[in-house]
């Protein structure tokens, strides 16, 4: 069985188990769970950010392991449909003879509205394992899929919520290229003629469709409305619809911030409508929590003995 291998832990080591969910539309996400040995009511679902995987995150990933042993909480982290830039999935076909077939998925094809199905793939996942309290935490991008499900989707197994580094991938990309306005035009007009699931390279640092790109990137598209800290008149539609705990961690020196992070701490302090309430930034952090994962993990777990 594989194991957590703890660097500064004296060589702990935790075992987890390397396993598969389907989502409702059938397609086959692998992961890993960890189930400590005395079995609580809760677990973590960590959602991974853009191009990212549920290995990528690993060492914040075994933190939670020891801190998961010691207050037995259970912990899942699965691939969704947009990791790495470009992936093929087998997706369930009772048709094919096989029982499967394969669809063009990862960051680069990905419809960011049907992270929900990922989401209550994994949440299905854990309460199947008799876990009855299921935390909700999205990393960067997938702090945005976290706030969507949440904000959209009526679930009773959700105990709570925390968005983790959720910077703009629209506002990370005006910083840096200038021709963002000419490109948004440019796949537009691509999608009008019909060819809005074309791959197209050299637009941004992965290969990805015109519609890919336009709800990355234009300011009104629905990833973007969730958090819009960036926009002259924010709609937060989904956002404001999160009534469950909600706890926002920050990192201090989050290299891809377009503004203080404190001013971005601000704004969700100011719109948030969550029964139970919390934000944070932590200092000297960058925006994977990088040799700022102990102190990250403490802090979550912290925040979930308090609610």
């Amino acid at each position: 069985m594989p194991v957590c291998r703890q660097a500064g832990y004296n060589a702990v080591m935790i075992s987890y188990k390397l396993t598969e969910i389907a989502t409702k539309d059938g397609l086959i996400h692998q992961g890993a769970f960890y189930k400590p040995d005395k079995i609580g009511k809760t677990a973590i679902l960590w959602v991974h950010g853009l191009t990212s995987s549920f290995y990528s995150d690993f060492e914040i990933f075994n933190r939670f392991c020891v801190k998961g042993r010691d207050i037995s909480l259970g912990l899942a982290s699965f691939n969704n449909r947009g990791h790495d830039m470009i992936a093929g999935l087998r997706q369930v076909d009772p048709k094919s003879p096989s029982g499967f077939t394969h669809a063009n998925c990862g960051a680069g094809y990905e419809k960011f509205e049907d992270c929900i199905y990922d989401i209550d793939a994994g949440i299905t996942f854990l309460a199947d394992q008799g876990y009855q309290k299921i935390i909700l935490i999205g990393h960067s991008t997938g702090a945005f899929k976290a706030g969507y499900y949440a904000g959209t989707v009526k679930d009773n197994r959700l105990s709570g919520v925390i968005v983790t580094s959720p910077i703009s991938d629209r506002l990370i990309e005006l910083k840096t290229n200038k021709k963002l306005a000419v490109n948004l035009r440019r796949m537009k007009h691509m999608v009008d003629k019909g060819k809005g699931d074309f791959l197209v390279n050299n637009l941004t640092f992965f290969p990805l469709t015109p519609r890919r790109y336009i709800s990355l990137f234009a300011e009104n598209s629905v990833e973007e409305t969730i958090f819009d800290y960036g926009s002259e008149k924010p709609l937060l539609k989904f956002f404001r619809n999160i009534k469950t705990p909600l706890f926002v961690v920050l990192a201090e020196n989050d290299e891809y911030a377009d503004r203080s992070i404190r001013e971005i701490k601000l704004f969700f302090d100011k719109h948030q409508r969550s029964v139970n309430y919390k934000s944070i930034i932590i200092k000297n952090a960058v925006h994977g929590f990088n040799r700022q994962e102990k102190t990250f993990a403490r802090i979550v777990v912290s925040w979930l003995k308090s609610i």
